[in-house]
């Protein structure tokens, strides 16, 4: 049409996102038979309403109940243990085990080619094998604490239906390898986890260690670490790294957990005294309460994966900015025993179901119109934001 006025036609482009030497004294040196002569101590949870008996004070004090309102989690948001290992077999666990979906179990041949034969839930990195199990307690509990079932057995974790990938690099008796630590990082990253909890920690990092922590972050997983157990200024790695949440621990009457570590690094706190949680099923009773750092990064670790259920797009930067904003005290100031303060899931977890991620694809058109005959052309941009901004759902 000659001559014509401005016509604006619109037509769909398709997008395409790629998503992309100390330890810590509590872990080291914890004797597996003080957890055997305590075990009685532990809360009788085998059964009741899971609102109830099965919720414990660092669920309450995190809003659990009202978060569940929202989700309890996605089973593609994957969590990577990396500790002592997880009982797999725990009935608080079991259903919530990460299966590698390309790799057939027990045939002796590396299916995805992925480095790991029969690498069907994990790996041990201690003994070099394909059975990640917890011939210690603690990773098990840190599992427990991310998500355990919603079962009406036991206790509940933070996300109930998220899946959990068991990673072994510290060995029975609690000592912590950090180039092991460090292969387990890389082994989440190219087998599709999301989140790393990490409760351990070295007094100094290692290039290996730097390496590895620095390509999770730029392949978008959102990486969660423990302050230590000292109750000093002090730093631990991978917790004092840039690129990873420190987490610190406030107790039932909301107070810092008085061994928890502080400084520049630390960025939020969680409940981490005399939390109840799942250990191995070898133990007269499989679930046992603990004080530690360690328990804090779990429920921070859980957190995220809840806040990555309900929106696939946030980036590790976007869930970084909503922990920090969303504590419970409200546009606190940053200290450094403190953090930004202290966690609330469900105000993290709405705020994350509410946030339009700057990850979202992003359409730009430009209608040129020319005299005489109309032109017109329409551009697509697409902005992607990759490297310390994706997530890989």
């Amino acid at each position: 049409m000659k001559n014509s006025l401005i016509v604006f036609t619109l037509c769909s482009l398709l997008l395409i996102l790629q998503l992309p030497a100390q330890n810590f004294s509590q872990l080291s040196s914890i004797k597996i038979e003080e957890l055997q002569n305590n075990s009685n101590s532990s809360l009788d949870l085998s059964s009741g309403d899971h609102w109830t008996d099965q919720v414990g004070w660092g669920l309450k004090a995190i809003e659990a109940n009202n978060t569940w309102e929202i989700s309890t989690g996605s089973r593609d948001v994957i969590v990577a243990i990396i500790d002592t290992g997880v009982d797999n077999n725990h009935p608080d666990l079991s259903n919530n085990i990460w299966i590698n979906p390309a790799e057939i179990a027990n045939n002796g041949i590396d299916d995805d080619e992925n480095g790991f034969i029969d690498d069907i839930s994990g790996w041990d990195f201690v003994n070099d094998d394909n059975d990640p199990y917890d011939d210690h307690v603690h990773g098990t509990h840190m599992a427990g604490i991310i998500g355990a079932e919603l079962n009406n057995y036991g206790l509940v974790g933070v996300a109930p239906t998220i899946t959990i990938m068991p990673i072994k690099a510290v060995d029975a008796s609690g000592i912590e390898y950090e180039d092991l630590v460090a292969k387990g990082i890389d082994y989440a990253v190219s087998n599709g986890a999301h989140v790393l909890s990490i409760s351990l920690g070295f007094r100094s990092q290692g290039s290996i260690l730097q390496q590895s922590i620095e390509n999770a972050w730029n392949e978008g997983l959102v990486i969660v670490a423990a302050a230590g157990n000292e109750g000093l200024e002090m730093e631990y790695y991978p917790a004092a790294h840039p690129d990873v949440i420190a987490v610190g621990s406030f107790d039932v009457y909301f107070q810092i957990g008085i061994e928890s570590n502080y400084g520049d690094h630390l960025e939020i706190l969680a409940p981490g005294v005399n939390i109840n949680s799942t250990i191995p099923t070898s133990f007269d009773t499989p679930f046992l309460a603990w004080t530690g750092t360690s328990m804090a990064t779990a429920f921070v670790s859980g957190t995220v994966a809840l806040m990555l259920s309900v929106n696939t797009n946030l980036t590790n930067t976007e869930v970084r900015e909503i922990l920090h904003t969303t504590t419970k005290e409200d546009n606190i100031d940053f200290d450094i025993k403190s953090g930004y303060g202290m966690l609330d899931t469900y105000g993290a977890v709405l705020a994350a179901n509410n946030t339009e991620s700057k990850n979202e694809n992003t359409l730009v058109y430009v209608i040129i119109v020319g005299g005489g005959v109309s032109t017109i052309v329409m551009i697509g941009i697409i902005l992607r934001k990759k490297l310390k901004s994706n997530t890989n759902l």
